[in-house]
């Protein structure tokens, strides 16, 4: 029994840490004006977000305030970065219900054509 007592421990520990490290993270992401806007640049004709190219990491994240940690500048970009495979699946589906309809549209203007004679 003890030995089950002491693997626990080190996990409770471990939990500790990761909810204090996400509490920083929060409290960190409140008080930095860090948003969507600040890493993205305009917007194509669909809606879809354009990335701003970062050529110096640490005068990106300087230029907040306060300045950004890395963990922050990886949440925003991973939370753009998960839009992204939305928009993608999303494509992918259009397109796929379009090929779909491909056939029935050849028979449709086959059918107009043949109509016009």
């Amino acid at each position: 029994m003890s030995s089950s007592v002491a693997s626990s421990q080190p996990t409770d520990q471990t939990d500790d840490a990761a909810d204090h490290d996400k509490g920083a993270l929060a409290e960190e992401a409140d008080q930095t004006d860090i948003s969507m806007l600040s890493i993205t640049d305009g917007q194509n004709e669909r809606g879809i977000p354009r990335v701003k190219f970062v050529e110096d990491i640490s005068s990106f994240a300087e230029s907040f305030t306060p300045p950004a940690s890395a963990e922050l500048l990886i949440g925003a970009f991973s939370d753009l970065f998960s839009k992204f495979k939305a928009y993608e699946t999303n494509l992918s589906q259009k397109r796929l219900n379009y090929q779909q309809k491909i056939p029935e549209i050849e028979k449709s203007l086959l059918l107009v054509n043949h109509l016009k004679k």
